[in-house]
C-alpha cells in the first residue's frame, strides 16, 4: 500500500466517475480501490455468500433511508442523526 493514506471523502470526482464505482473510473494515485487490488477481489469473492450478500443489501437499505434525496443528488443530506 502507498505511503499516503486515502480520504475517499475527499476524492475530488463524482460518484460515477469514481473507480470504486466504475471499473473504467478514475482515482487518486493512493486510492484504495487501485492500490488493494487482491484485497478487493477477496471482498468481491466474500460477497458472493448468500448470508453475506444479504446482509450487506440490508445495511446499505437502512444506511439509505437515513438521508434525504440520496438518489437524486451527488450531496448525501443527512435526514436523522446516527444516535
Amino acid at each position: 500500500m502507498n505511503n499516503e493514506h486515502s480520504n475517499c471523502a475527499a476524492c475530488p470526482f463524482k460518484a460515477g466517475d469514481k473507480l470504486c464505482r466504475n471499473i473504467k473510473g478514475k482515482s487518486l494515485p493512493f486510492c484504495p480501490s487501485k492500490d488493494e487490488d487482491s484485497l478487493l477481489k477477496k471482498s468481491l469473492k466474500e460477497y458472493e455468500k448468500s448470508d453475506i450478500h444479504e446482509f450487506a443489501k440490508q445495511s446499505a437499505v437502512q444506511e439509505g433511508e437515513g438521508y434525504i434525496h440520496a438518489e437524486t443528488t451527488e450531496k448525501v443530506i443527512p435526514s436523522k442523526s446516527r444516535m
